[in-house]
């Protein structure tokens, strides 16, 4: 009654409910669930199903125990929780597939099914990575189809270093704790790919399943925000839909909160750069045995209208009901552990009536293929999964993440106010201004062909440290960083080394917009030598005294720029200010604090702007209209609108 009266029209129910649905081996039982399915269709509310394989039955662990994952330790993992599995084990996925099927046949002609979601958060507890014989196995046979020989597999991973040449596949291991804790950098990387490709093969096989049972059934997963565990890229490229979910109290760093959800939104929109869903949306206090930050009144507002205007088309908030037992105590749904109506209820409440009432009055928002923020494409932000694990088996220097090094650069665009388009390697480059590429350092030729062709066209190609410097089997190139872009980005980087953490190396140079010149280089230096490249930046200090750590080259009728170090976010915004403006980039339109974000949304034929203020105080700024109209907008603390994008009213 409850979700009827506020508006709710899609739930999602099973995706742990493996024990309810099969109590003892082979024997199913979906009459309760679809009676719930039933009963919420009756209302109008349609159901997204989900396949409970998180989470397998105790019975099935105590009959087949080599399904438990096996960590880097060689300790089997326990039960409880979810994700206590491994994907590479056959007894699980014999159970896994009967019972997605039986799922299938029994809800094939259900009419309020809207999606199917298989799995969830698959990999969130880590256990993807497992050390098992069954992942050992796994892996050989993994290892078999990509290399002709046990010879080709020692070449590639140069094992004769340490004396650790394998003379057969059957002696090959896998990455665990060993007498020192650390392995061939090959070898690691090579596994990450398998488990990344197994993790894969689990969720695309249940979608087979129930395809081969329901051809029209739309099918999704849940993924888990910026995790880079899985190849997401090539995980969603078999699924109808990209779905995640959003936690932005999770977040320790208060002022990073909203430009890190806007970085999963471009996530989720960039994997197949569509609408994307979300299926768990934080309505609540979240936590477990301790508790995050509670949302104030009126975040459940403004983080639903930054999830619209990004491109979410369903949104789902988790949960209905706080839960009264389980680990899950203390994530808090929209109604309390007594089920009463709350001020949740009615935020959530008036949030649905806010978007009912655009579509009433726009027209719905296309669910296909959509433009981004600003209606233009700006700066394309390339996300490459190998090159994450390649920097979590060696970060390089004390601090340093793949992830957190894009984070930064997605913060600082956001901060300007930049449309981003999250892309991979294997994207379409063309209409992009901008291409950054962070942490490159594997680089097949095809990459670097389409990349100096971009640029040649006309593009502007940013790069930062690493670049170039490994080949696809994670060796050290035989030639100098950044190997095959080297021409494209007009240097050769002669040597390299770490920045104390307690040292800032001063830069000297001008890029426009910088405050008084004063940049620091951080963590990491590089010895740079031009080779018709133009330094913009200069260590001031340090062994690359003198040197470029910011160059930029004309190639073609583009350029290629390379900041051969690390800046804090600060710094970030003004050389990426900067670099956007040398490449073409206009300013936005509306003149904007950096805690206010305005995004855009088509709506039926309409163009929508939502505007969203994240500071805790009031924010004023100059809005534009498409006439060219102006009228100050404020906003108080927190506070979310949409507007028009033509004339409004003064």
């Amino acid at each position: 009654r409850l979700m009827r009266e506020i508006g709710v029209n899609v739930v999602r129910i099973g995706e742990f409910a493996w024990t309810l649905m099969e109590r003892k081996p082979g024997v199913y039982d979906f009459d309760w669930l679809e009676e719930a399915v039933t009963v919420l269709g009756r209302e109008g509310i349609r159901t997204i199903l989900g396949t409970p394989t998180a989470a397998p039955p105790k019975w099935l662990m105590d009959r087949h125990p080599g399904i438990y994952p096996v960590d880097r330790f060689g300790r089997k993992r326990g039960f409880g929780h979810r994700n206590y599995f491994t994907v590479n084990c056959p007894d699980l996925l014999s159970y896994v597939d009967d019972l997605v099927a039986a799922m299938a046949e029994r809800f094939k002609n259900e009419p309020s099914i809207l999606a199917w979601q298989i799995d969830n958060e698959l990999g969130g507890s880590g256990a993807i990575r497992s050390y098992g014989e069954y992942d050992r196995s796994a892996f050989i046979e993994w290892l078999k189809l990509r290399y002709r020989s046990i010879d080709e597999v020692n070449e590639a991973w140069g094992t004769v270093f340490s004396n650790q040449v394998y003379g057969s596949f059957d002696e090959i291991i896998v990455p665990s704790y060993g007498a020192i804790d650390i392995h061939n950098p090959g070898l690691e990387l090579d596994f990450r790919r398998f488990c990344s490709d197994a993790a894969i093969r689990f969720i695309h096989r249940q979608a087979e399943i129930i395809r081969r049972i329901i051809p029209q059934a739309v099918i999704t997963t849940n993924l888990v925000s910026d995790f880079f565990d899985i190849d997401y890229f090539t995980m969603v490229s078999r699924l109808d839909v990209v779905s995640l979910g959003a936690y932005p109290n999770c977040n320790p760093v208060e002022e990073n909160r909203a430009p890190d959800t806007a970085f999963y939104h471009r996530i989720a929109f960039g994997l197949k750069n569509r609408r994307y869903w979300m299926l768990e949306h934080q309505s609540g206090t979240p936590g477990s045995t301790v508790l995050k930050p509670s949302p104030r009144r009126g975040d459940i507002r403004r983080w639903t209208l930054q999830s619209v205007a990004y491109g979410a088309d369903l949104i789902l908030y988790f949960r209905w009901r706080t839960c009264r037992f389980g680990v899950e105590q203390y994530w808090h749904g929209i109604l309390p552990h007594s089920g009463e109506a709350n001020s949740r209820l009615d935020e959530v409440k008036e949030t649905i009536e806010l978007l009912r009432g655009l579509t009433s009055a726009y027209g719905d928002p296309p669910l296909a293929e959509a433009s981004e923020a600003g209606g233009n494409k700006s700066v394309g932000l390339i996300i490459s999964y190998e090159n994450a694990w390649v920097f979590q088996i060696q970060p390089h220097f004390e601090g340093h993440s793949y992830r957190e090094n894009l984070r930064r650069y997605h913060r600082a665009l956001w901060d300007l106010h930049v449309d981003v388009t999250i892309i991979s390697p294997n994207a379409d480059f063309s209409g992009f201004r901008l291409i950054i590429a962070p942490n490159l350092a594997v680089i097949d030729g095809a990459w670097a062909g389409r990349l100096e062709e971009y640029v040649r066209d006309g593009g502007a190609l940013f790069c930062d440290f690493r670049t170039g410097s490994r080949d696809r089997f994670n060796r050290m190139l035989a030639e100098p960083a950044p190997g095959p872009l080297s021409e494209v980005l007009g240097l050769k980087v002669r040597d390299y080394g770490i920045i104390e953490p307690s040292e800032h190396i001063p830069l000297t140079g001008r890029v426009r917009g910088t405050r008084d010149d004063r940049l620091t280089a951080i963590g990491w230096y590089e010895c740079v030598e031009p080779c018709g490249s133009v330094p913009i930046l200069e260590y001031a200090d340090g062994a690359a005294k003198g040197g470029p750590a910011l160059t930029r080259n004309l190639y073609g009728a583009g350029a290629g720029w390379y900041l051969s170090t690390t800046l804090d976010r600060n710094d970030l915004v003004q050389v990426l200010s900067h670099v956007c403006r040398e490449s073409g980039i206009t300013p936005p339109r509306h003149s904007t604090p950096r805690e206010v974000e305005v995004i855009s949304r088509e709506y039926g034929d309409e163009l929508l702007w939502f505007v969203i203020n994240h500071a805790k105080s009031k924010r004023e700024f100059l809005f534009r209209d498409a006439t060219g109209g102006e009228r100050v907008i404020s906003l108080k603390g927190g506070e979310a609108i949409v507007l028009p994008d033509g004339p409004v009213e003064s």
